[in-house]
């Protein structure tokens, strides 16, 4: 068994975030010790990771509790559920990716230009006080 203090270590989350996934019934099974102070297995551990996990990925508070629900289910119908919840995922970070690489993008041609500017290879034209103005 495990201290919410030794499962923060482990896991590398503060104890709010660890208190906030349980409040929100996002890991299943955690228990209480004779004080009420939560106690976790290495079932709820696994659980953790996988929230943990999740929530790095940008999934949201709600599909990570359906995910999670769904995953205590048998058949098909569940595993059709998570199949289409992680599908929605992965579409979201694909569109993230091309935004990151657009970003990316942009700021290598940035960087170069203002290489070439360094170089006095391009005139520095973005700079207000370089530009010649018709009065």
């Amino acid at each position: 068994m495990y201290t919410l203090k030794e499962v923060c270590l482990l896991l590398d989350m503060s104890e709010h975030t660890l208190r906030y996934y349980t409040d929100q019934n996002i890991v299943p099974h955690v228990q209480r010790d004779k004080n009420n102070r939560r106690i976790f297995n290495d079932e709820t551990l696994d659980w953790l990771h996988g929230v943990k996990y999740l929530r790095g990925l940008g999934m949201s508070i709600d599909d990570i509790r359906e995910f999670q629900y769904l995953c205590q289910q048998d058949g098909d119908e569940a595993i059709l559920q998570r199949l289409t919840i992680l599908t929605k995922q992965l579409e979201k970070s694909k569109q993230e990716l091309n935004q990151a690489q657009q970003r990316v993008k942009y700021l290598e041609d940035k960087v170069l230009r203002e290489k070439m500017i360094l170089e006095h290879l391009i005139p520095d034209d973005k700079n207000p006080s370089q530009k010649k103005y018709n009065d």
